[in-house]
């Protein structure tokens, strides 16, 4: 596991079943890589969790599944709270961290095809700027298997001029099969995307079936009172 970094530190991470379980592994995580932003996907907070999911120093921001059908936020983020930076918003910032979960639940009247092209709709929205941008997270679209939503990622992020920064696996499973037998599966599923060249990528190992994502930028060192849109 890496040390404390120097540079601006980041990272996306599908925790798995819930974020309550794991969240003294988070803080863990923050002290020991000295993360400025954390997006959490499947994290399944609600409501009253709220209170209690509070780190010192961090603000923690929910996404608004959580006053919708569900019931719960699948995406939270922490952010370091001495950092300006805005909300969903499109334009005035000098960096944009996106995180994106694409899960299988689906409203009403929605399809999985219909939820992809919604999503990569939204991201382009966000992507049209001259900023440097840092789009990660659980696409449930694998990497290394050729398909169709592979094709319209590949040719989104060609003509958004983003480069696709995954090269390994990022999820590890065994299976656990109805003939009894058992496999061992491996997937591409989580994704990162920028048009930043200072950016660096790092693979960690977690207590979930998902790696971590952590991206680093040297960028704090010119600019110590870094702006960004989360």
């Amino acid at each position: 596991m890496c040390s404390i970094l120097p540079e601006f530190a980041f990272l996306f991470w599908n925790c798995a079943h819930g974020v309550k379980s794991k969240f003294d592994y988070i803080k863990y995580l923050i002290s020991s890589w000295n993360v400025s932003i954390l997006f959490i996907f499947e994290a399944e907070v609600k409501p009253d969790d709220i209170s209690v999911l509070q780190i010192e120093g961090y603000d923690l921001i929910v996404s608004n599944t959580i006053s919708g059908d569900f019931k719960k936020a699948r995406t939270v983020c922490f952010i370091k709270n001495d950092l300006p930076y805005k909300v969903l918003k499109v334009e005035g910032d000098a960096h944009r961290f996106i995180g994106l979960y694409r899960g299988f639940k689906l409203h009403m009247n929605e399809s999985q095809n219909s939820y992809f092209f919604k999503m990569l709709g939204i991201i382009t929205k966000l992507s049209q700027t001259n900023k440097q941008i840092f789009i990660g997270g659980d696409f449930n679209v694998d990497l290394f298997r050729k398909s169709n939503l592979l094709d319209h990622l590949e040719n989104w992020a060609f003509n958004m001029g983003l480069n696709q920064l995954i090269n390994n696996y990022t999820r590890d499973r065994v299976v656990n099969k109805d003939d009894g037998s058992i496999s061992h599966e491996q997937s591409a599923i989580d994704h990162f995307y920028s048009n930043s060249d200072d950016v660096k990528l790092y693979l960690e190992n977690s207590v979930s079936d998902h790696k971590i994502l952590l991206g680093t930028i040297n960028c704090i060192k010119k600019d110590p009172r870094i702006k960004s849109t989360v």
